[in-house]
């Protein structure tokens, strides 16, 4: 299965999609929304027929990436759902004669992989990941959440709105898959001998600003410096941190997806939605 051809851009899909090929209600929601038995269902089949060209999870291959797409979120339920079971005429993406169930199990999938893992069901125990996060796994020692922890890594207080369950797992099982900028771990030998070591803030001909691990930030000019070097991989990468077993991957990542600000702002989200803390 191939939801979009590889060389047509995503915004002009959906605009096709939308304009050509309309569902026969635009207000058909999803009867499977959110329902963790079917959205294991959708993974299986979308993984059945649809892997070959867009991967195991949506990252992409040799169709789009549909985990990351803009597009892709803001279709609505009856749009994705007609693009399964339609297809797009004039491209790669076929139309697929199978039953309803099947295509809004899909659906769902494609859903828990788009959205923000706020509002995603996740596996694992908040509570458990909270102490591993703080305590025995040491994540605090370098990511902040709500102005508690370390300096080093990105602040983590609104994480479970800005990136999907599975982009947060990924980030703990491979953490040289989605480096940030500003967050590469460096240490300068200056003239003296002396080193500073944390992450690279900054650099330019002249200067370079390194924050250590205590927060301080070292603005450095270049003509007091002997060396510098830069990490090839993350700080978060073996053996720094050590590797989680299966059950505290889980309980780190469903406490991470609860991390959010404003829950009454992301999509899809109810006025009775709280922050968990």
């Amino acid at each position: 299965m191939t939801f979009f051809q590889a060389t047509l851009p995503l915004a002009i899909v959906a605009v096709t999609l939308a304009q050509s090929n309309p569902p026969a209600s635009s207000a058909m929601k999803n009867p499977l929304e959110g329902r963790p038995q079917a959205i294991e269902a959708g993974k299986k089949r979308f993984q059945e027929g649809c892997a070959v060209c867009h991967g195991g999870s949506g990252e992409g291959g040799r169709g789009p990436n549909l985990a990351e797409s803009d597009p892709v979120r803001q279709m609505s339920d009856a749009q994705l759902f007609t693009t399964v079971r339609r297809g797009i005429p004039g491209t790669n993406m076929p139309a697929f004669a199978i039953p309803a169930e099947e295509i809004w199990a899909v659906v769902a999938f494609l859903r828990a992989l788009s959205m923000p893992a706020y509002l995603t069901p996740v596996h694992g125990d908040v509570e458990r990941g909270g102490h591993l996060f703080f305590g025995s796994y040491g994540c605090s020692g370098c990511h902040m959440i709500r102005g508690r922890g370390g300096f080093l890594g990105p602040d983590l207080t609104n994480i479970g709105g800005l990136r999907t369950a599975t982009q947060l797992r990924q980030s703990l099982t491979d953490p040289n898959a989605r480096r940030l900028p500003g967050f590469a771990g460096v240490s300068v030998i200056l003239a003296d001998g002396s080193k500073i070591e944390g992450v690279a803030k900054n650099r330019t001909n002249y200067s370079i600003e390194v924050l250590d691990a205590a927060g301080k930030l070292h603005a450095i000019d270049t003509r007091s410096v002997s060396a510098v070097n830069f990490r090839e991989d993350s700080l978060m990468a073996p053996p720094n941190v050590p590797k989680l077993s299966p059950a505290n991957l889980d309980d780190i990542v469903a406490f991470l997806s609860k991390q959010v600000l404003r829950p009454d702002a992301l999509p899809g989200s109810s006025s009775d939605i709280r922050e968990e803390r």
